[in-house]
Order: structure tokens, then sequence, then C-alpha cells
């Protein structure tokens, strides 16, 4: 199911991305930081997004609060969806969404963009009781636009 009409032909290393991050990454840091070990988070912005949900279905009782910022789940939806719906998710403390109205000039695809969000929220939902989705009026798909809701995505996660 692509919901906004483009087919996807790149990617396919987003295991191998995760692994990395689960066994290299997070080893080192917690190594070498004095971190909270077993509170972790994991964000993304549009692809960003996609992998940090696929990282949280292969590891929720690592990366226990999310925040998924305008993703591009329609990218690979109809298999994010079955692998939220088979994931035992009972883990995972707050999930965090948005996406806003203007993810693109055409207003086709900025529509498949919200679209995609609220199914992928509406499978939350069933499954975990601190999801938020919020849609965000004249929000554009731009890292100008993203950086201005860091501040409430780090509230809504750790508050």
């Amino acid at each position: 199911m692509n919901l906004i009409g483009i087919e996807s032909t790149t990617g396919g290393k987003g295991a191998a991305y995760v692994e990395f991050i689960v066994n290299e990454l997070k080893p080192f840091i917690d190594s070498k930081y004095r971190t909270l070990e077993h509170s972790t988070s994991i964000a993304g912005v549009s692809l960003g997004g996609l992998i940090s949900t696929y990282a949280v279905c292969r590891y929720p009782h690592i990366f226990t609060k999310v925040a998924t910022i305008s993703s591009a789940f329609w990218r690979n939806q109809e298999e994010i969806e079955k692998l939220l719906i088979h994931t035992d998710l009972s883990s995972i403390e707050k999930f965090y969404m948005d996406g806003g109205t203007k993810e693109s000039e055409d207003e086709r695809i900025s529509k498949g963009f919200l679209e995609s969000n609220q199914a992928i929220f509406d499978i939350l939902s069933g499954k975990l009781t601190d999801t938020k989705f919020e849609i965000l009026e004249d929000a554009e798909h731009n890292y100008s636009s993203f950086r201005k809701r860091v501040p409430e995505i780090f509230t809504e996660l750790f508050s």
C-alpha cells in the first residue's frame, strides 16, 4: 500500500543500521558516559522516523521512548504496520508522533503523509497507553520546521 503514489526503489539496509546502533554504538556510549542504560530513547525525522519505529519493534526492551517527526512510513507502510501489529510493545513508555499539513507543495503528498502517519498512530493507540499524534498546521517537511518542534518533543517524552 503506497498512500502517496511514489514507489520506493532504495533502501534495504535498515536492519544492519539498527544492529549497529544496538550492538556497537549504544554499548560504546554506555561504557564511556554516565547514561541510564535501561532508559534509552530513539527519535527520527522522515525516514529516520520509519527506521526508529522499526528499531522499536526489533528492540522494544531497549528503546522505551520514541519520537517520530514527519515520518515517511509510506516508504514501507505495509511492512511496518504488520511489524507493529505483531510486536509486543508493552515495554514502550511513550510514543510521540507529529506531521505537518504542508509536508509537500503537492497537497496530495501532504495528505498522504498524514494518512500514512494516522494509520500508524491508529495501530499504536490500540497497543500503548501513552501515545500522541499531533497534526501541525502549516508545518513543512524541512529541517527549519523540524528544529522548531524539538523542545516540545523533549517535553513530551521526558515530562
